[in-house]
């Protein structure tokens, strides 16, 4: 692999979207060092570790954990679990300070969670760069820290290979190794202590490059472009029936990174189906054999989009539904103004496995983001979720007490532009909003209608936001999804923190419809036409907004 090398910068934005394939850079030396193979890329630097252990951990989860203080305490802890090998203050605290930086001054698209018991076992998610045949695939990693550490490299092992089936690089075996000459698992520029978890792993997301193929000693230089294309639509095809549907249907990482993964395959969802159906047309049914190990077997794209489809439609049911807790409440515990399977208020909710069901009565309160009188319109009926996650009644009370809070203080103190309010103020988990087109913008003067969903545990997992449906003309705009419904925000679908209010994120949406970043391009026809012809989209833009 080629070597390259930068001058350390201020972090990237924390963005939910997959870059081109970069190298990292750290320290002024290559991070990348030698693969097993040519592999090529662009290039990305990496901010230094300069981190403050005094603040708290925000996980990818929205799971809070300190960084400060007790290094010894940590220390001792991890040494008795992994028997002799004493882990030293220093190494307990280098690896606080990056996985710190990894979480408040993320890198893109690349997620960390480490061991709640643990510091020295992290679990990493990289997503696969676009414009490569990884494109939107989420790629779980195992990562262990010697005691050594930063003095030798962390283990890093490949989890997403179905099952030690699939070789998704020269680089990335089926068995989960990990060839890099960074981590001692291949020849070229060693270990030094100027790496770090971050430079591994930008290291690893560089392999992820547009013609693999050439990452095989020998093959760097090799002129065959059928090969080239054929080595391509083969790793395509495992990137989306084994890193994006199997990670969704069966994640090798369990829950780490559940809440992420689901809005990525939300966001991303038509380039996924697209590619889907535009390969059907051409291989549907024929065989492939993999170049670089025993793996053969017969195309099939159509099993894919459905199973697509399907884990898409099972994630909106679930998100758009009130996510009830599984035990069964006591009438001792029941939450007061919480409603239940039965539509009424303050009965025990069903017990765990019960079918979901709509409430059969309808709420009375009024449905507008102003929270007045209501319009005779009746609500969208709230389903149970038989398969939500186990929430305790304490949680289901904090959340209700917290959201009704979060209403009062908006009520009184709205910022420009923005107003919501519960669907039923009996039921706060079910919020109606609006919010007017940025000031100076092509959407000024429009008014926009929302929908927020909170989990019954809010805010340990993220709100679901989406627009109102019932526009003749919907949103068109880089960062909502082609059917103009979800849009990609990062402080919700990528980072989020439970410290975050629902004004704030109504507030970073209404930004975003003034400011696009073309790098959440989610609706690529409007990320073309946003840089490729300004006028014509904020004439569209204007219509929708005066629509």
């Amino acid at each position: 692999m080629s070597s390259s090398s930068s001058a350390p910068s201020s972090a990237p934005p924390a963005v939910a979207v997959p870059p081109a394939a970069a190298t990292a850079t750290s320290g002024g030396r290559s991070t990348a060092g030698s693969s097993g193979g040519g592999g090529g890329g662009g290039s990305a630097s990496v901010a230094a570790p300069a981190v403050a252990l005094a603040v708290p951990v925000v996980s990818s989860k929205g799971k809070t954990s300190s960084s400060a203080g007790g290094a010894g305490g940590s220390a001792r802890a991890v040494a008795g679990r992994s028997g002799t090998n004493r882990i030293s203050n220093s190494c307990i605290l280098r690896i606080q300070q990056e996985i710190t930086q990894l979480i408040q001054e993320p890198v893109p698209f690349i997620y960390v969670e480490p061991d709640e018991e643990d510091i020295t076992h992290i679990q990493a998610l990289i997503i696969g760069p676009l414009e490569t045949p990884y494109a939107g695939g989420m790629f779980h990693f195992d990562i262990r820290v010697p005691p050594e550490y930063p003095y030798k490299p962390p283990q890093v092992n490949l989890r997403t290979t179905d099952g030690g089936r699939v070789r998704f690089n020269p680089n990335l075996y089926a068995t989960g190794r990990v060839c890099l000459s960074i981590l001692g698992t291949w020849e070229g520029p060693a270990w030094s202590s100027a790496e770090s978890l971050s430079s591994v792993l930008l290291s690893i997301q560089s392999l992820m490059c547009a013609k693999p193929y050439h990452n095989e000693p020998g093959f760097e230089n090799v002129r065959d472009a059928a090969a080239v294309t054929r080595y391509n639509e083969y790793i395509s095809y495992e990137t989306l029936r084994v890193a994006v549907v199997g990670m969704i249907d069966a994640p090798t990482c369990g829950d780490a990174f559940s809440d992420v993964m689901e809005r990525h395959l939300l966001l991303w969802f038509d380039m996924f189906h697209h590619a889907c159906v535009e390969a059907a047309g051409r291989l549907e049914h024929s065989t492939y054999n993999d170049k670089f190990s025993s793996a053969r077997g017969t195309y099939k794209f159509g099993e894919v989009a459905e199973k697509l489809l399907a884990a898409r439609e099972r994630i909106l049911t679930r998100l758009t539904s009130v996510q009830r807790p599984r035990p069964l409440f006591s009438a001792a515990s029941q939450v007061p103004g919480v409603a239940t399977a039965d539509g009424t208020s303050g009965s025990p909710a069903p017990p765990s496995g019960s079918p979901a069901h709509p409430s059969s009565a309808p709420s009375e309160a009024g449905n507008g983001a102003d929270g007045g009188a209501g319009n005779g319109a009746t609500a969208t009926p709230v389903v149970v979720d038989p398969h939500a996650t186990e929430v305790s009644a304490d949680a289901v009370a904090y959340a209700t007490e917290r959201l009704i809070d979060e209403h009062r203080a908006l009520s009184v103190n709205p910022p420009a532009g923005v107003s919501a309010s519960p669907r039923d103020p009996a039921f706060p988990f079910v919020w109606d909003a609006t919010v007017s087109g940025p000031e100076r913008s092509p959407w000024e003067g429009g008014l926009f209608a929302l929908e927020v969903y909170c989990a019954a545990d809010h805010p340990a997992r993220p709100p679901f936001v989406r627009f109102a449906a019932g526009s003749e003309m919907p949103m068109f705009h880089p960062n909502v999804t082609p059917d103009g419904m979800i849009p990609a925000l990062a402080c919700v679908n990528a980072r989020w923190n439970p410290a975050t209010k629902l004004s704030a994120v109504l507030v970073a949406l209404q930004q975003l419809l003034g400011t696009p970043d073309a790098t959440y391009a989610v609706n690529t026809a409007a990320a073309k036409l946003f840089a490729n012809d300004r006028k014509t989209y904020e004439r569209r833009a204007r219509r929708i907004a005066q629509g």
